[in-house]
């Protein structure tokens, strides 16, 4: 047991088809009192936001669906969560640096994106997280 810890506040969607991918991040959000929910498609991320109402997705960019490499299932889940009328801000958590792929993303429905774990610990603390 990791001692204390404290009370939960706030939701976070992480969708990554990687179980040990997030650098990280899952251990730093449960050290400052987030509950996680995971989902490691975007088929049962969309089902879980129809379910459950959570505070953050934090999705990485390109992820296995079935039996492809879909390398855009991080935009597509922000259009499919945009398009259902949902606001729940959204961050894209990708290897792919180029400014390209910061603009469709945001185009997409993102809120952030960055591949860097300082810069996504530095965006949550802004967002209350």
């Amino acid at each position: 047991m990791r001692g204390t810890r404290p009370e939960t506040r706030r939701l976070v969607l992480l969708v990554n088809d990687d179980p040990a991918g997030g650098e990280g991040i899952e251990d730093w959000l449960e050290e400052r009192g987030v509950a996680i929910l995971r989902a490691y498609s975007t088929a049962r991320a969309l089902e879980l936001l129809q379910r459950t109402r959570v505070h953050l997705v934090i999705s990485d960019l390109a992820r296995g669906e079935g039996q492809l490499l879909n390398k855009m299932a991080g935009m597509e889940l922000a259009r499919a969560i945009r398009a259902g009328g949902s606001d729940v801000p959204l961050v894209i958590y990708t290897r792919d640096k180029s400014p390209q792929v910061r603009e469709l993303a945001v185009e997409a429905g993102a809120h952030y994106v960055t591949e860097r774990p300082d810069e996504l610990r530095d965006w949550l603390e802004k967002m209350g997280i």
